[in-house]
């Protein structure tokens, strides 16, 4: 059938996974040959661009798919390229000139609320989701969002409603079953958790995110081989996803700084192994320390629109003891993105480290501005502070983290510390209680 845009969208999107993007381009040219206002060609457009590393094309590629289609499954993909060359608040208003009108659909109101879950407005982002569900009940993404907002707020039972609310809307979503495997994970319950990541799997045999977060729970379990041998299928099913190189390489450099014992992984090459059993031959050596040199920078290469690779290298460089390549790594990845509060936190932690505290300062204030969601960034600001016996802006800055996030307990415990440190423990007592509540 020459005739049919979805058929030469499905080919784009095989040749692009595949690495072939000149194949690629050629069907997406001819997709929109077929149905010149289709939003297909400029979502697979779009793609295309993003492998080859030009995010302003992709954004142009998929404001032309949302202007033909406001409910296009582009509208996600222009959010993140957005709020990625122009941060996301930038994104959000972009977002909302484009569809104008047409936030009344379900889809731009679901990217919004998911927008507004990375900013940190969590309540927003579950009204948000709330109202696309209610307009939309076949769409899981909408009662997906709502669910990791009832998750961030410690409202678990509601989370596990919204994601079996998501399975009915949609059962083939993998996505429902690994939140279900999420909420698993803290209560010790390993059986069902990975009972739920292999149903993920089931259902989306050919995508490498089920099968990372069925590694990450492997890890978080400690079954260090599972979790290995997960992340290594992930690169087998997805060898262009950067996301499960960085696992491996987060899992290997753990291994090579604990002292852990994995002897049926690890053989006695090692110092960290056990030694062979009576009669073993000896295996060949593997040093943790290369896998995951080798996996962050596999992941380098891949990366499209993160920078969580270069972080890697980073992390790696701290663990080896070279500080200035950590920091220059770090450097990179924030050039890499700007607004990425993890890579702002990293390099104000080294700058700390190296004595630059000026510069560390800094960096940190940028981080909590970029990225006022990520609680990291305020914890490490205060901490800074507090190291140099500045109180009031330590108080202040955990003050504005329990306005901006009350769920969050760490704004109670480290204002908490603080009061008691300054012989003020009658005001933090309620705290620690709101804590731990």
């Amino acid at each position: 059938n020459h005739e049919d845009e979805i058929l030469y969208y499905f080919l784009a999107q095989a040749h692009l996974k595949s690495g072939e993007f000149d194949a690629a381009d050629r069907a997406a040219a001819r997709g929109h040959r077929v149905e010149w206002w289709s939003d297909l060609p400029f979502v697979s457009r779009g793609a295309i661009d993003l492998y080859r590393g030009d995010s302003p094309a992709a954004l142009e590629n998929f404001e032309q798919a949302v202007w033909r289609t406001p409910q296009s499954g582009a509208i996600t993909s222009l959010i993140s390229t957005a709020s990625f060359l122009d941060g996301s608040e930038a994104a959000l208003a972009r977002l909302k000139k484009l569809v104008g009108y047409k936030l009344g659909f379900s889809v731009p109101i679901l990217s919004s609320g998911q927008l507004q879950l990375e900013m940190g407005q969590v309540d927003e982002a579950i009204a948000s989701g709330e109202q696309a569900y209610y307009w939309e009940p076949v769409n899981s993404d909408a009662a997906i969002l709502v669910a990791s907002g009832k998750r961030i707020l410690g409202y678990d039972d509601e989370a596990e409603r919204w994601y079996t609310n998501g399975i009915e809307a949609n059962r083939f979503d993998p996505n429902s079953y690994t939140g279900l495997a999420a909420i698993a994970q803290p209560k010790g319950d390993w059986g069902t958790a990975i009972g739920w990541g292999w149903t993920a799997m089931l259902y989306a045999p050919y995508a490498s995110g089920p099968v990372v977060s069925l590694g990450d729970t492997y890890a978080a379990q400690g079954n260090v081989k599972q979790a290995l041998a997960t992340y290594q299928l992930a690169t087998e099913i997805a060898p262009l996803d950067d996301k499960a190189y960085i696992q491996l390489g987060n899992l290997y450099l753990t291994l090579g700084l604990a002292p852990i014992v994995v002897p049926d992984y690890y053989p006695a090459a090692t110092a960290r192994s056990a030694p062979p059993r009576s009669g073993a031959a000896p295996a060949e050596p593997i040093d943790p320390d290369t896998l995951a040199a080798a996996a962050f920078q596999r992941g380098a290469e891949l990366q499209v629109q993160t920078n969580e690779a270069m972080l890697g290298l980073g992390h790696f460089a701290l663990a080896e003891g070279d500080l200035p390549g950590a920091i220059a790594q770090f450097e990179q990845a924030i050039g890499f993105d700007p607004h990425d509060g993890a890579a702002l936190v990293a390099l104000g932690k080294a700058y700390q480290r190296a004595g630059r505290t000026d510069e560390a300062l800094a960096t940190l204030q940028k981080a909590v501005v970029q990225d006022p969601g990520f609680t990291a960034a305020r914890d490490a600001l205060a901490n800074l502070y507090l190291l140099q016996a500045r109180y009031p802006e330590a108080e202040a800055v955990y003050r504005a983290t329990l306005l901006a996030m009350p769920w969050q307990p760490n704004g109670y415990l480290g204002l908490a510390r603080l009061l008691e440190k300054q012989g003020r423990a009658a005001e933090a007592q309620p705290l620690y209680q709101a804590a731990a509540a």
